[in-house]
């Protein structure tokens, strides 16, 4: 798609309008570039209630990474190993997940309505431990998928809940019911900060910096084509 629909999606996601915008304005920390790829680029992101705690946007406008993926005709696993293989962090290290909105202003967009994944690198917790309390934290029907079909098994259309390490992944559908941000809200639980999960409440500045001290020095020596 063109600059027109680009700055047409960054307007409802204005979140990231300035991240994507080509030029040299000033961004605050969380929209600093901590890795660039054809596709995408990666930043810390905002609220972070854990340090190494990223953000994959896509450069090409997309509500979802399920539209993105039939619109490029690419495997969001495969996005997201080209991206860990970039930092150098092997995927048993890492846990990802996307809030997946069906349309624009649903409370599963978290406010954004711009395709975003959340990929949490070295976490105090396992993927299984992960997937036990997402579970527990809803009365959505969860499935296990693997990793590489997780997004093709997913309906057209619908809201979704996706979240995987390495070659596993679980899915939910039709997830209006669990509300915003529900992914940050298990996070918060696990690490005992329950009261934190909101980034508009709690921007955790001091977890975005250490992500940037962590990451952004080889980023600098890392380009992905």
């Amino acid at each position: 798609m063109g600059q027109t629909a680009i700055e047409t999606w960054t307007t409802i996601g204005g979140r990231f309008s300035r991240l994507l915008a080509s030029g040299g304005s000033e961004r605050p920390s969380y929209d600093r570039s901590i890795l660039e790829t054809a596709d995408c680029v990666v930043v810390p992101t905002l609220g972070p209630i854990l340090p190494n705690w990223l953000l994959v946007v896509p450069y090409r406008p997309a509500g979802n990474f399920r539209d993105w993926s039939d619109a490029t005709q690419k495997d969001v696993s495969g996005l997201i190993s080209e991206i860990l293989e970039g930092l150098k962090i092997s995927s048993d290290r890492a846990i990802w997940f996307e809030h997946g909105p069906s349309a624009s202003g649903s409370p599963v967009g978290c406010g954004i309505d711009y395709a975003h994944i959340h990929v949490l690198v070295d976490p105090p917790f396992s993927f299984d431990q992960f997937v036990s309390s997402v579970v527990s934290a809803s009365t959505l029907d969860w499935r296990r998928s693997a990793a590489m079909v997780a997004y093709r098994s997913i309906d057209r259309g619908s809201s979704y809940f996706v979240a995987g390490s390495e070659h596993a992944a679980v899915i939910a559908e039709h997830v209006e019911i669990a509300g915003s941000q529900f992914f940050r809200r298990v996070v918060a639980q696990l690490v005992d900060k329950p009261e934190q999960w909101n980034y508009n409440d709690y921007p955790h500045l001091h977890n975005v910096q250490a992500t940037i001290n962590r990451f952004a020095p080889q980023s600098a020596l890392t380009a992905v084509s």
